[in-house]
């Protein structure tokens, strides 16, 4: 919910079709917070990169280790949920291949 990212949700669930946004994980080794940080990177039509937030410490602690030392990890959007009701908050549902 931080900064301008409910309204960046909003505007690519109106505007935009999911083969115009790609989205993926990008290690944030300099995060004070979480050393296993992993942030999820959107692009619109091959845009600026824009950073609409991490992945959950859960998820990051095993995802961190297969993106510094295996291989990328592949993130497709699936579904932006949540925002049913006015102050309720968006997020997305992404599916995740190696």
């Amino acid at each position: 919910t931080k900064g301008n990212r409910q309204k960046a949700l909003h505007r690519i669930f109106t505007h935009y079709k999911p083969k115009q946004v790609r989205v993926w994980l990008e290690r944030d080794k300099a995060n004070l917070h979480d050393n296993n940080a992993v942030a999820v990177m959107i692009s619109v039509n091959r845009s600026v990169a824009y950073k609409m937030g991490y992945i959950s410490a859960a998820v990051a602690c095993l995802l961190s280790g297969i993106i510094d030392n295996i291989t990328t990890v592949n993130a497709r959007l699936q579904a932006i949920t949540g925002g049913f009701y006015a102050d309720m908050v968006q997020g997305l549902r992404l599916s995740l291949s190696i």
